[in-house]
């Protein structure tokens, strides 16, 4: 898990007693969460189980003893990486983990996909000259990918030229708070993502939004936003919803299990969504 690796490399170099202290305390907590993952990829039916870990866990790490300022000796500056919500990617990781993907190429974890995708020359007539392709990359996101493999020639030519390009299938986004900049960065990437796949997928998953924000993702291209601790209007609490988790759990299914359509389809079952 993404967090078990940030925990340990910083258990492995803190040298101040009271910090290590206190990931140890960490580590007490990271690992019933730990647990509660391996339960659920044993049995579908403890999400419940794996959402209320993590919830308690993400508490506990607020705790401000964790962190730094000028009268404690202990506590770590705000931009460490134990801070950097690493555990919502855990959760994603979990949940796409419950569903075997054959196909060959399919990679997931953080990468970069290509963008830009084209054929590039310097003259308009290649004269002897291979054709060349011409690509950039995003940032290392959290996704799924499809790498390609790609080889051409010039009709009458023997040698190929080779290439291998990374296809965003699903990306995820993830945040503690998402506010309207961060939303037109999502969008931005999701659009060159939809270039190079247009039938890629990108899904924003935060615990909350940023003050007054709300997003507005029609005729955008991200495909969802998720806020993790809705407002509970009752207690006025915010935990980690269930509700939003299995709504997420069940949006990633639908679409790594989408099937293809056939118009033909309509003579079969009566009727076409």
């Amino acid at each position: 898990m993404y967090f078990t690796d940030i925990l340990q490399r910083a258990m492995k170099g803190e040298k101040n007693a009271i910090n290590r202290m206190y990931l140890n305390q960490i580590n007490i907590k990271w690992r019933k969460v730990e647990q509660a993952a391996g339960d659920f990829r044993a049995s579908a039916d403890k999400l419940d189980a794996l959402i209320d870990a993590l919830d308690e866990f993400a508490h506990d790490l607020q705790n401000p003893k964790y962190r730094q300022s000028a009268k404690d000796k202990g506590g770590f500056c705000s931009d460490a990486e134990l801070f950097s919500g690493s555990y919502i990617d855990d959760l994603l990781q979990v949940l796409v983990g419950q569903y075997k993907l054959p196909q060959s190429g399919v990679h997931w974890g953080y990468q970069v996909y290509s963008t830009g995708f084209e054929f590039a020359q310097k003259r308009l007539l290649l004269d002897n000259r291979q054709p060349f392709i011409q690509s950039g990359e995003s940032p290392r996101l959290l996704m799924l990918g499809q790498q390609i493999d790609l080889q051409f020639r010039l009709a009458g030519r023997r040698n190929f030229t080779k290439y291998q390009i990374n296809l965003p299938i699903l990306v995820f986004h993830t945040f503690h708070s998402f506010d309207e900049n961060d939303f037109i960065r999502v969008n931005h990437y999701a659009h060159l993502a939809k270039q190079i796949f247009a039938m890629s997928k990108t899904l924003v998953v935060t615990e909350t939004l940023a003050g007054s924000y709300y997003p507005d993702i029609g005729g955008s291209s991200v495909d969802g936003v998720f806020v993790l601790r809705k407002a509970d209007k009752k207690s006025q609490q915010h935990g980690l919803s269930t509700e939003v988790v299995k709504r997420l759990d069940r949006k990633i299914r639908d679409m790594l299990l989408e099937k293809e359509s056939n118009p033909r389809d309509i003579l079969r079952c009566g009727f076409a969504d």
